[in-house]
Parts: C-alpha cells; sequence; structure tokens
C-alpha cells in the first residue's frame, strides 16, 4: 500500500483518539473511498486496546444495508485482532419476538431504522440491552457513521453513551472536529483526482468515448473493468432520458453491457445476463461484475454502495443538493491499485490512470479543484535527488548474527510471556524498512518468535542508522520535472498569483492560456512572487525555475522522523551558470484556525534542515528553508553542507546573479 496512505490514515486515528480524550462529541469527516470503515475499526481497536470496558454501537444507514456491510467489514478486519467482537443487530420489523441482543461482544453494528417507532427493538429490547452493558460498568460510545443523516431516536438516548464518535464526508462545516481533506486525500493517492479535461457542454458520449479509452489498459493492467455511472432525474424526465440513453448505447455502442436500476421493483432494465438474477442480486452483481460497463440509475446514490471499479461519472439530473453531489461523485473516486501501488512504480502512467476519475454534471467548489498543467520541454533540466538506505543495505549489518548475540531476549528466559497479539502490537509501532528487513530474515515460526520479543530494539538500531545521513544518505536518480501534473486551485484569492515565463503552462476550459496559479499556503504563495520577481531580472539571465507541483513528481529528498518519509520542496530554480536552487517555504505565523500541530511543524523543519544540509554536501545543490515570522523572511541556505542565512530577497538575489569562485 502507498506508504502516504498509510501514514495520513495513521495520522487521522491518531488525531480522532487524541479528541475523544478531551471531547465527548467528535466530528471527523473523511472523503468517500478513503477508507473511513478501516479508520473507524482501527479508532475502535486502539481505543479498546487503552479500555477493555468500552462497548461500541456503530450506527449505520438501513436502507443501503450499510450497517450490515460495515459488521462484515468489521469481521473481517478483527481477524488480525483479538480485541475487537463485532456484532450484527438484525431485527425484523413483523416479527413476534422479543428481540435478544447477547452480551459478550464490544462493537454492535445498527441500522438506523432497525431502532424507531413501531419497532420490536424499540420497545423495550435496545433499552434493556444498554442497561444490561451498564450494569456490568461498560462505557458506551456510539459511532454515528453517515453522521450527516439524522439519527433522532438514538440521540435521545445520549445520556447514556459516554462518548459520541460522527464520522461523515459530508457533515456541516460547523460541526467538524478533524478531518482528512479532499486535497490530503487525493495527495496521498487515496482517492482519485477530478480530471479537469471535461466541458459542461459534452454529450453523453464523450462519456462513453472515455470509456472506450481507458478500457483496454484497465483490463490488461489491472485486470479490472471499468465502469461508467449514468445519474438521471428522480422525477417524470428520468423516463425520457433514459430511452435517449439506451438509444444511443443500441445504436452507437452495442459493445457495452448496461444496466438500469430504479429503485423499485419496476421499469428496471438490462441487455446483459444480469437480467437472469433476481432484481435483489442486481446491485451485488453490478458491484462485482467484470462484464457490466455502464450503470444507470433513477434514483440517489449515495451512502452504502459501493463500486469500486467505478472511474466515470455522466450526471444528467438536475440535483440541488451538494452533500448528495460529494457523495455520489465520492462513489468513482477509489483507488483500485491503492493495496498494490508499489507494483506500478515502474509505469507512472498507469499510477496516473488509476487516480484520476473523470465528471460530467454538478460538481461542488470543493472538488472542482484540480488544474493540469503541462512542461516546457525546453525549459526542464535535470536535479539531483538523495535516498536514505537502511541497516537491511548495510553489509556490516547481520540480522541472524545479532540476534544471537548474549544480549538479545530469548523468548524461553522470559518469566511471562507475551501473547502473539502482544508482540503483534510490537510490529504496528516500527520503521517499514525494518519490517521489510525482518520478513527477509523470518522462515518458520521459531524466527517469528525470535524476532518479535527483539523487534523494538531491531527497530531503534535501523532508526540510529538511517538517522545518521553521513552513514545512510545516498545519491538518488536524477529527477526532471513531470512532463506534466496537477494542483489544487484554492478559491481563497489570498492563495492566488500570476506567473510567466516558468517551466509549467496551463489551459483553460476556453483553450486560452491561463498564467493563474494557487499555491498551498499564503507563505509559499508570497515567496514564489519574490521568485518571479527575481526571476524576471533580465541581469540574472536565469534559464529556467518553476514550482514543483508533486503530483508525478519524482524530485524528493528522503528523511527520518520515526520512518523514512519524503520531502518535495516547492521551488526549484536553475541560475545562468548551471547551478540548481532548492526552495522549501516555511511560515511561522500562528493562526487561530489552523489546525496544524506546532510541535510537529517545528519538529519536520528542524528534520528538513537536517537532510538538505547533508543533501547539499551530496549533491553539489544549494538548498534554502526560506522562513517567515512576522513580516519579515529569514532563508537560510545550505551549500556544500554548511549553513548561511540570508535576511530578505535582495540577499538571496545578489547571491544568485554572483558568479560562483
Amino acid at each position: 500500500m502507498y506508504k502516504k496512505a498509510i501514514e495520513l490514515q495513521e495520522k487521522a486515528i491518531n488525531e480522532v483518539i487524541n479528541w475523544m480524550r478531551v471531547q465527548d462529541d467528535v466530528t471527523f469527516k473523511a472523503p468517500t473511498g478513503s477508507g473511513k470503515t478501516y479508520m473507524m475499526f482501527k479508532i475502535m481497536e486502539r481505543l479498546l486496546e487503552q479500555d477493555k470496558d468500552i462497548i461500541f454501537i456503530v450506527s449505520s444507514l438501513s436502507k443501503s444495508d450499510l450497517a450490515y456491510q460495515n459488521h462484515e467489514k468489521f469481521t473481517s478486519f478483527s481477524r488480525n485482532s483479538s480485541l475487537v467482537l463485532p456484532y450484527y443487530i438484525e431485527v425484523e420489523t413483523t416479527s413476534q419476538q422479543t428481540p435478544f441482543i447477547p452480551l459478550g461482544y464490544n462493537v454492535y453494528s445498527l441500522g438506523r431504522d432497525k431502532y424507531k417507532k413501531g419497532t420490536k427493538l424499540m420497545q423495550g429490547a435496545f433499552l434493556s440491552f444498554i442497561d444490561e452493558i451498564k450494569k456490568h460498568n461498560k462505557k458506551i460510545v456510539l459511532i454515528k457513521d453517515e453522521c450527516h443523516q439524522a439519527t433522532n431516536n438514538l440521540d435521545q438516548l445520549k445520556q447514556n453513551f459516554w462518548k459520541v464518535l460522527n464520522l461523515s464526508a459530508t457533515p456541516s462545516v460547523t460541526q467538524i472536529t478533524c478531518q482528512i481533506s479532499n486535497k490530503e486525500a487525493v495527495d496521498a493517492k487515496l482517492i482519485k483526482k477530478i480530471s479537469s479535461d471535461v466541458k459542461d457542454t459534452d454529450d453523453i458520449r464523450v462519456a462513453f468515448n472515455k470509456l472506450k479509452e481507458i478500457k483496454k489498459e484497465y483490463n490488461n493492467s489491472f485486470h479490472i473493468n471499468p465502469c461508467l455511472i449514468v445519474q438521471i432525474s428522480n422525477k417524470e424526465n428520468g423516463q425520457a432520458e433514459f430511452e435517449n440513453i439506451k438509444k444511443i448505447l443500441s445504436d452507437e455502442y452495442v459493445d457495452f453491457q448496461w444496466m438500469y436500476i430504479t429503485g423499485d421493483l419496476k421499469n428496471n432494465e438490462t441487455n446483459s445476463d444480469i437480467g437472469k438474477l433476481p432484481l435483489k442480486e442486481w446491485k451485488n452483481e453490478a458491484k462485482i461484475s467484470n462484464t457490466l460497463d455502464v450503470i444507470i440509475f433513477k434514483m440517489m446514490i449515495t451512502e452504502g454502495w459501493d463500486i469500486p471499479r467505478a472511474c466515470i461519472l455522466f450526471q444528467v439530473r438536475d440535483s440541488q443538493s451538494k452533500q448528495m453531489d460529494e457523495q455520489v461523485i465520492g462513489r468513482i473516486r477509489r483507488n483500485p491499485i491503492l493495496l498494490n501501488w508499489e507494483d506500478f512504480d515502474d509505469r507512472p502512467d498507469l499510477q496516473e490512470l488509476a487516480t484520476t476519475c473523470w465528471v460530467w454534471g454538478i460538481i461542488p467548489n470543493s472538488l472542482r479543484s484540480f488544474k493540469k498543467v503541462k512542461i516546457y520541454p525546453e525549459k526542464n533540466f535535470k536535479v539531483k535527488t538523495t535516498t536514505l538506505n537502511s541497516l537491511k543495505t548495510k553489509k556490516e549489518f547481520n540480522l541472524k548474527k545479532w540476534l544471537s548475540t548474549n544480549n538479545k531476549i530469548s523468548l524461553n528466559d522470559l518469566l511471562v510471556k507475551p501473547t502473539i497479539f502482544e508482540l503483534y502490537k510490537r510490529w504496528q509501532k516500527i520503521m517499514y524498512d525494518t519490517k521489510e528487513m525482518c520478513y527477509q530474515y523470518i522462515k518458520n515460526v521459531d524466527d517469528w518468535y525470535n524476532v518479535s520479543v527483539n523487534i523494538d530494539e531491531i527497530n531503534k538500531q535501523n532508526m540510529c542508522y538511517t538517522s545518521d545521513y553521513k552513514k545512510s544518505m545516498s545519491l538518488g536518480e536524477e529527477a526532471s520535472f513531470p512532463s506534466d501534473s496537477y494542483y489544487e486551485f484554492l478559491e481563497d484569492i489570498k492563495n492566488r498569483t500570476k506567473i510567466y515565463k516558468w517551466v509549467w503552462s496551463q489551459i483553460d476550459i476556453n483553450g486560452d492560456y491561463d498564467p493563474e496559479y494557487s499555491f498551498d499556503s499564503e507563505a509559499e504563495k508570497e515567496f514564489a512572487d519574490i521568485l518571479f520577481e527575481i526571476c524576471n531580472d533580465e541581469q540574472l539571465e536565469l534559464k529556467t525555475w518553476g514550482k514543483n507541483f508533486y503530483t508525478n513528481s519524482n524530485i524528493k529528498f528522503e528523511y527520518c522522523s520515526n520512518d523514512i518519509h519524503s520531502s518535495y520542496p516547492d521551488f526549484i530554480l536553475k541560475d545562468k551558470f548551471n547551478r540548481i536552487h532548492i526552495f522549501e517555504a516555511k511560515s511561522l505565523n500562528e493562526k487561530s484556525n489552523s489546525s496544524i500541530d506546532t510541535q510537529e511543524y517545528t519538529d519536520k523543519i528542524l528534520n528538513l534542515k537536517k537532510c538538505y544540509l547533508h543533501s547539499s554536501r551530496l549533491t553539489g545543490q544549494i538548498f534554502y528553508i526560506p522562513i517567515k515570522s512576522g513580516n519579515n523572511w529569514i532563508i537560510e541556505k545550505y551549500e556544500n553542507g554548511n549553513i548561511s542565512t540570508f535576511h530578505g530577497k535582495r540577499e538571496l538575489k545578489n547571491f544568485i546573479k554572483t558568479k560562483p569562485n
């Protein structure tokens, strides 16, 4: 799985748990497709590690069978966990028998509508269950999945809940406690970016042609048949819209297999073998079928129906609900190769395909945010990168020999032997490279136990070696700006500026050249203006410069902070003396609404300083960390393993234009 995706999920899990320690009602926002159910499970597991007297009630939508889907996933995840014991509360409204909910489990999945007026569950069974839990001095945590949907009946029981955790892709903005942003999820490859290569005026044939274009590569490379979702009107126009689409499919796209599903028992239609199945099985078949190409809905496709192979959406219906639109778009944003991302490291074109989706229709402004840029090939240039090596590459280190020394722990010497689950937890806290090194050594169960009881010390040894850049850092492959990239175009005008004459070109939806770009922060935008001013000085005779948009970029430098991470610097500049200047702009100005952990941010700057200091020695390139404090810029320069400081842009400009000795 892509390392940045793991790191982002792990950060979010820790953030939710930290908030739950100090707050009784927490709302976590995460885009559809970012692994919300998995993160929910890990949050429960971590809390149970700290306190085994917690009982979770997970409330989900009943109408879409989301509660049962969650239960199935919890059951699957729990195979690797001794802590989480899932149970599905299934209650038929027509049953004459009083429902019984057994104790002995700690995660109970409940469909929201199972607890409402007229159900046996609400006629005392659920309250009795809660009372029994409380008699055993257990703490109840209510988890409201898709919390933007009301759960009024459960909310009336709030006094019985120790904590409430709300999860949704589209909660009310005023509710959000912590979140994975759309940009973070896209950057980490958790979800696909939305292509900007579409026009609102495009005919549905453009979407069908896009499906034809990508089908071969999807089938051959990913072994997945991609899917196009067409959403039509719920009202009277819907049938006419379907008949028109059906005619186009029948006349022009005869090879496509399609399904039309309305949400009731009438007017459903298909040209595939799925028609031989009962209607209730159509949805699941559409999810797993490797032959069905087009799915047409006359209904809202929101929560609870995942079609991971879907990557194109054509929306005919006129929706007024922005929340519904984000939910619908979320259906096509799952990364199909997330779990085997590294298998395609030598095929960036396939990684690009897997992380792109196409949407024709109503897109909320928060999602229509990515713009595509193309490189001017004649302005491109090579940059040396650096990488970190771990103990597994050190010839002098032999894990087998190290484990055999007298000071290592033996399982047989321990008076209290840790369980397999306790040992497994230790593996969750170590470096990725430590795991790889240990996996290569382990050949049998005895090896696993021997490694596991020593895993913390092995990881410490690896961390010490990797953090010593004089020993661990080496030159990576030379890299250039990618032929094309994407960046998030932010609506906030403070982060936008016009840039001319650099390595990038972008064309707007009308085919015109667009010089306006947006940046991740005010500090980054301000430093882009500084570089633009410097680079437009004709006396400098600069060769070229550009933003390192890190979608598709290989211009990166590895550093160690509990694990190996990559720094993608903000800007790269090549001067008339062919020197390479590399900039990572930062700001220490505090903002009252900032969600950044100040200590974490400061630690990252310190880690980058160490990385850039050694990278400058190894590559011969010049690195800078411009830091804005108040209204001033302090620019630290790293050259040939030495540090110096510029106070403001004038000193930086003078250095760039001065011929080296």
